[in-house]
């Protein structure tokens, strides 16, 4: 069996998506404590996620067995 490329490879969209959907709520309950203004919780929301998502991306299956351990 060949194994995926990091960049064009099924698994790391698959994390990379997941962790934007994950990263985007994280970051809009995070950025809703912290400003008052609508566009600096978008931002700093879009920051959060996109982070969240490369590091899911890039560590995978590891990433998400931490993420679950720090929120069980």
């Amino acid at each position: 069996m060949k194994a995926d490329s990091y960049w064009t490879g099924r698994h790391f969209w698959v994390h990379f998506w997941c962790g934007l959907l994950v990263g985007g709520g994280l970051g809009a309950w995070i950025s809703w404590g912290i400003f008052a203004s609508p566009w600096a919780c978008a931002g700093l929301a879009i920051t959060i996620a996109v982070v969240f998502a490369l590091c899911a991306a890039k560590w995978g299956d590891p990433c998400w067995h931490w993420v679950l351990r720090l929120w069980s």
